[in-house]
């Protein structure tokens, strides 16, 4: 069993009919709103395919809730110019409640997480990525669920900017846009190497909403700029100097990696500016003591895919599960989670093995795990 991780036709066509039988956690595309439809239906027309992954509507939303929340604090002064205060904009995402996404109602918490999560558990039915995701992957728990009715829309939002005499005063500063210059949103997304569909996929689920709010804001055309995380530290870091130099950038959609978020929400969050990752899960970048000011999330935490994980084993029977790790952040964090809740529910955990990212011959560890006889090996990878 693995996670949402490896929830793309790129793991499918690299594994092979291995993988057939096989379980994922996921979110529950069919507990989405009633707009996703139309949505995918957008994205088939736009992109000529659908979806590469699954969190490009947690990305519609995150672009969403920023825009609504740039709607609300922005001022226009005599001149005709647009100020985005920084802080108000940040109070203003914080602020975010039964926000109508595509993901369902959105509420952000004090600690930045914006999600309303639901996981389900699909089996791996075929290998034939033409027919992705239906003909591939079947959702099997929980129980049907239903999508909300309506679309996912921006609601009670200014259709006008706030006159003011004078540029406004910010504690970070504020983001000044003259009257023919573009709205800038940036994104920081892995868009090439291994990791390239995670967040190819977020970056379009952007892109629909850019196309959604007709491509403006309050008259100002809307610009999309980014850079390449690489879904590594060193990739954040890099991708980190580079936005937060550009101060032009009102606010961040990303990151793609849990890993890349911990170098770089820091970095962009001391520039002053807002950042909503639509994928990053790990638990502890939303701890209070370790999350960065401005940073939140429209995906969910692991804490939830973790424990649904152990849910679902536990109703199948199984009573005995091991566990593996590569060492990357959401790895590790996600098996831990599997496990503990695992053991709460009352299964044992026979083993929690560790392996290197590039690791080739899974020999030594799967004879070690094999000798304890569990019934299902959780290991959650990209």
């Amino acid at each position: 069993m693995a996670a949402d991780g490896v929830f793309s036709p790129d793991f499918i066509k690299a594994a092979g009919e291995g993988v057939v039988g096989m379980y994922l956690s996921s979110p529950d595309v069919s507990a989405f709103a009633g707009g996703y439809q139309n949505f995918l239906e957008e994205h088939k027309a736009k992109y000529g395919e659908a979806p590469i992954s699954i969190f490009h509507a947690h990305a519609y939303d995150a672009a969403n809730i920023l825009m609504a929340a740039i709607q609300k604090v922005a001022v226009k002064d005599a001149d005709g110019t647009l100020h985005i205060p920084q802080q108000a904009l940040r109070d203003a995402v914080a602020a975010t409640k039964d926000f109508k996404g595509l993901t369902g109602n959105l509420t952000c918490d004090a600690n930045g997480d914006c999600a309303d999560p639901k996981i389900a558990v699909y089996e791996v039915i075929g290998t034939d990525v033409t027919q992705w995701p239906d003909g591939v992957v079947k959702k099997i728990w929980p129980a049907a669920a239903a999508g909300s009715s309506g679309a996912a829309v921006a609601s009670e939002v200014p259709t006008e900017p706030k006159k003011v005499d004078a540029a406004p005063q910010d504690a970070l500063g504020v983001v000044a846009i003259k009257p023919n210059d573009p709205v800038v949103l940036a994104y920081g997304l892995v868009t090439t190497g291994a990791n390239a569909s995670l967040g190819t996929d977020s970056k379009r689920g952007v892109e629909i909403a850019i196309d959604d709010a007709k491509g403006e804001l309050f008259g100002h055309k809307l610009q999309l700029v980014g850079e390449d995380t690489g879904c590594s530290p060193e990739g954040g870091q890099a991708a980190a100097s580079k936005l937060a130099s550009n101060t032009a950038i009102v606010g961040i959609i990303g990151t793609s990696c849990s890993s890349e978020a911990r170098v770089l929400a820091p970095v962009v969050s001391k520039a002053g500016m807002v950042i909503i990752s639509p994928s990053n899960t790990a638990p502890d970048l939303t701890l209070p003591d370790k999350r960065a000011p401005g940073y939140f999330r429209t995906a969910h935490n692991d804490k939830v895919q973790g424990r649904a994980a152990a849910e679902f084993a536990i109703k199948q029977g199984i009573k005995k599960a091991a566990t593996i790790h590569d060492g990357s952040l959401y790895a590790e964090q996600l098996a831990n989670v599997f496990a503990e809740n695992f053991k709460a529910l009352g299964g044992e955990i026979v083993a929690q093995e560790a392996v290197n990212v590039g690791d080739t011959d899974m020999s030594p560890v799967l004879t070690r795990i094999a000798s304890l006889s569990p019934e299902l090996i959780y290991y959650p990878i990209f």
